[in-house]
This record gives structure tokens, sequence and C-alpha cells, in this order.
């Protein structure tokens, strides 16, 4: 499968991967209510994950030096204490909305395959 848009996996593609996640865990578990976080920090742009309840999904996280891999799952998050949310929204309406081109379509796939693997 060939996914131009995360070749650089976990670096610049925050947003992306949340979606990508997003839609798996969506299609895995449609009874959750799963909101993608849009936050930023002041000389440092911004950074997106996903939150289900209190549970936090950053599969992107270790971009940052001070994380050493993703975090699935936790409670907490340091990037959710340093980087400040300006937005907090539904993952099902940002799949909706969001304007991907041609990539969006794979994501269908993207979900069937991982939940295939699991």
């Amino acid at each position: 499968m060939d996914l131009p848009f995360l070749s650089m996996f976990p670096r610049n593609c925050c947003e992306i991967a949340s979606l990508v996640l997003g839609k798996v865990l969506v299609d895995e578990y449609p009874e959750k209510e799963i909101f993608m976080v849009k936050a930023e920090l002041a000389g440092h742009g911004r950074h997106f994950w996903l939150k289900s309840g209190k549970e936090i999904y950053d599969i992107t996280a270790d971009q940052f030096e001070e994380i050493e891999r993703p975090i699935i799952g936790e409670l907490s998050s340091p990037l959710a204490k340093k980087y400040k949310a300006y937005e907090v929204s539904e993952i099902r309406s940002e799949l909706a909305e969001n304007d991907f081109g041609i990539h969006i379509s794979i994501f269908s796939e993207i979900s069937k395959t991982v939940r295939e693997m699991a």
C-alpha cells in the first residue's frame, strides 16, 4: 500500500496519522466517542492527537525528543500539558470534513488492513 503522506512518520504527519487512526478506531469501536484534539504551542507550531474518554492516543508523540514512544490509551501526556488545545472535534466530523484528495479514499482500506492484522 503506497502511503506517501505518511512517508516521514512520525515526523510532520500528526494530523493525517490521527485521522487514519481515528478511522481504524471508529470502524473497530463504532459505539465509542473519539475526538481529535488540535493544539498549538507558540513558536513550535501545531500538534494533533486523539482522545476517547480520558484516554489519549498520540501515535506521533515520539517525533519529539522528550517522548520515547507513541502514547496509546494513557491518561496523561507531556504534550497535552505543553500544547494548548484550540479545537476539539468528533473524529467522524473530521473525517467527513477534511479534504486530502485521493488519499482520504484509502482510509477505509488502511482501516480494514490494520483491523485484519489484530
